[in-house]
């Protein structure tokens, strides 16, 4: 066979194929380009956290917030708060106590927190303090919360079933060259389940223009 008649035969076989062929590259550029899709716009999703926080309620003027991660001690201690500020005239000794009770349980309530970044009682403190004291809990109390972003975790915490208010007197406080009024408290901490949490704590709240704020806060053992 001439080098010509070869030469005939490649070019009808090519002919012949070239469709097929396009056809098939087409179909493997659609099928990888389907996978890639499918990784970006579903796969991705399901590594979105599931659980999350939202704010439920607020008291703008104050800056406190209920959220929906709360546990129903909270939420009702909460809205006692919020029926003591909208009244027409403030018992500023109630509002001491109710929001000594919410940063208590707020920051023993740990099984509501999604991680260790989630610190409870923040809201209740001075500005220049709450950075501090977020990083101190995170590193003692909240040191070995595990996450829950995908609400998978399986680790026992604690949840404050109930507040004993022990012993409550008056206190002068100062801060810097500002001597404020303060009410110092004793409680008793109940949870749903003893897991060896602090049970006894001492608090300090102090009024500073119109808003109290908590300004120590201890562990007591007895």
């Amino acid at each position: 066979m001439s080098k010509k008649k070869k030469d005939e035969i490649k070019i009808k076989m090519l002919k012949k194929y070239k469709i097929p062929l396009i056809i098939l590259f087409l179909l493997i550029v659609i099928c990888v380009s389907l996978l890639i899709a499918k990784h970006y716009l579903f796969d991705k999703d399901r590594n979105k956290p599931t659980v999350y926080s939202s704010i439920l309620d607020s008291m703008e003027s104050y800056g406190y917030t209920l959220d929906n991660q709360d546990s129903k001690l909270f939420k009702d201690t909460y809205y006692e708060l919020k029926k003591i500020l909208d009244a027409d005239e403030i018992d500023y000794d109630a509002y001491s106590q109710k929001l000594s009770e919410l940063f208590i349980i707020d920051l023993y309530t740990i099984d509501t927190k999604i991680n260790r970044f989630d610190v409870g009682g923040v809201e209740y403190l001075y500005e220049n303090e709450k950075e501090m004291f977020k990083n101190k809990v995170m590193d003692t109390l909240y040191e070995s919360l595990e996450d829950n972003s995908y609400g998978t975790r399986k680790q026992e915490l604690p949840s404050v079933k109930k507040l004993i208010l022990e012993d409550s007197k008056k206190v002068d406080y100062k801060i810097d060259d500002k001597k404020l009024n303060g009410i110092k408290y004793t409680y008793t901490i109940e949870y749903e389940k003893d897991l060896g949490y602090d049970k006894n704590i001492e608090i300090i709240a102090v009024k500073d223009s119109e808003k109290v704020f908590i300004v120590e806060f201890a562990p007591v053992k007895k």
